[in-house]
């Protein structure tokens, strides 16, 4: 029962808490790739992307430095737990299916920095 003079306010916090939950993030506006962590996707403009676990480590790494190259270990020690053996073919691979993967996403590149590493354009 709510007193005369109260306002119950919880439909206006549940009515809000959805239109957040619905709107899209600033990424999102600007048209860019969005990592979806609750989905373990990629998303962008509607189009969702599923990534196995590592995928998604990796891409999340690449996508924290948008623009620098990021180092093989550093992208080797972001998708699989220390002492992990990792041969360089697969670190490779998971990249190319990435590559694959993220061939019809407008603004989603990887590009390879000889010597160095990879990075996210």
């Amino acid at each position: 029962q709510v007193r005369p003079g109260i306002i119950d306010r919880r439909p206006h916090r549940v009515r809000l808490a959805a239109l957040v939950r619905r709107a899209p993030s600033a990424a999102e506006a600007d048209g860019r790739p969005v990592l979806d962590p609750t989905k373990h996707a990629l998303v962008h403009d509607g189009l969702v992307i599923d990534l196995t676990p590592t995928e998604f480590r990796l891409l999340a790494r690449l996508m924290s430095a948008p623009g620098q190259a990021v180092r093989r270990h550093a992208l080797t020690a972001a998708a699989w737990p220390s002492g992990a053996i990792v041969h360089d073919n697969t670190l490779d691979s998971y990249l190319r299916r990435l590559r694959t993967k993220l061939a019809d996403v407008e603004g989603a590149r990887i590009t390879t920095v000889r010597g160095v590493g990879y990075r996210w354009e």
